[in-house]
């Protein structure tokens, strides 16, 4: 299907001629990019294979899934047959994220990311790809993290922000530990004067300093809620318990207990609140 495809795009190219051709031939190029990428996802995911073999898939998927975002159109080309790939796109149209993770026989996780943004000085998409540094990361929450040292996840929603005239994008996703824990996300990514991708904003509150991220370890056995919530305007999570109090500090023994909590952006920082009504984010 993927190789027809390609095949009635590139003659389409041949026919028309002019700036219709090159944005055909572009289309052309973005399909057979998604043909070769979607074997690799497959090898990713393979449980029978070593982790030196999974990340080499991984770095060829990253090589690929880079030149195909320089060309023209990319940022809304779909790539609709490759589901294990994370796109997410922010509701300005401005940013979208692809992330994946490469799980390792032991239980642990490799992630990959590409930041794709507009810039409206050069006029087009830039992307920039993002480099994992979460296995080797204590106290994440506290780092201070860019482009090359990034907190590895699998982002499924991207909020764009504003505070004095300076935009953020609130990313919420995904992070496994191990076979034991696994995290829920949310931090905030901001671009440098380069446009290169931050997640340092500090707006997360804690004593005595503020945090860059927030983070809802939990026991990798449950399925744990954390999402924006447009219509409260806030991202809401599960809140965590154990059926033993004494457990409370070891997240691989946390769950959701039925009720939530939220945090809400407003001037400039994180706000918490709890006992978040259910019924009204089910609205």
């Amino acid at each position: 299907m993927m190789k027809m495809k390609s095949y009635l795009l590139i003659c389409a190219a041949l026919l028309w001629g002019g700036p219709l051709a090159a944005q055909v031939a572009a289309l052309a190029e973005l399909a057979r990019a998604e043909e070769r990428i979607r074997p690799l996802l497959a090898q990713v995911a393979d449980r029978t294979l070593d982790r030196e073999s999974k990340l080499a898939a991984s770095g060829q998927i990253q090589e690929l899934l880079l030149a195909a975002l320089a060309l023209e159109g990319s940022a809304a080309y779909p790539f609709d047959s490759l589901p294990q790939l994370g796109k997410a796109r922010s509701e300005d149209g401005l940013v979208r994220v692809y992330t994946w993770s490469c799980p390792s026989p032991d239980g642990t996780f490799d992630y990959f990311g590409i930041v794709q943004r507009y810039d409206e000085r050069q006029k087009r998409h830039l992307a920039y790809a993002l480099t994992d540094a979460s296995r080797q990361m204590e106290n994440p929450e506290a780092k201070a993290l860019g482009q090359s040292n990034w907190f590895g996840a699998l982002y499924h929603q991207v909020v764009p922000l504003k505070h004095r005239g300076q935009h953020y994008y609130a990313l919420v996703g995904w992070h496994g530990f191990d076979l034991l824990t696994s995290a829920r996300v949310l931090e905030v990514m901001t671009f440098d004067n380069g446009g290169r991708p931050r997640f340092d904003s500090g707006t997360f509150p804690a004593r005595p300093f503020a945090q860059h991220r927030f983070l809802l370890r939990h026991s990798a056995k449950v399925n744990v809620h954390m999402g924006y919530d447009p219509a409260l305007d806030m991202v809401v999570f599960d809140y965590l318990t154990s059926s033993n109090p004494a457990m409370d500090q070891l997240p691989h023994y946390l769950g959701p207990d039925g009720t939530h909590d939220g945090l809400r952006f407003e001037q400039g920082a994180w706000k918490r609140e709890s006992e978040v009504d259910a019924r009204l984010r089910q609205r």
